[in-house]
């Protein structure tokens, strides 16, 4: 949380900082794909759990 915050405080920091499309396209990925793997292994072991990004319909 603390990187996070850090991180967010930079890029708040600079304006002129456009951000990528592609490359936040990509972390969203990978988030999901973290997501969908956390579902899974929750799961298997029977932990009920909250989803962590919106799925769409």
């Amino acid at each position: 949380m603390k990187t996070f915050a850090l991180s967010n405080k930079a890029f708040n920091s600079n304006h002129d900082v456009k951000p990528n499309l592609d490359l936040s396209l990509e972390q969203l990925r990978r988030f999901k794909e973290a997501d969908d793997s956390l579902q899974a292994a929750c799961v298997r072991l029977g932990i009920e759990t909250p989803k962590l990004v919106a799925r769409s319909r």
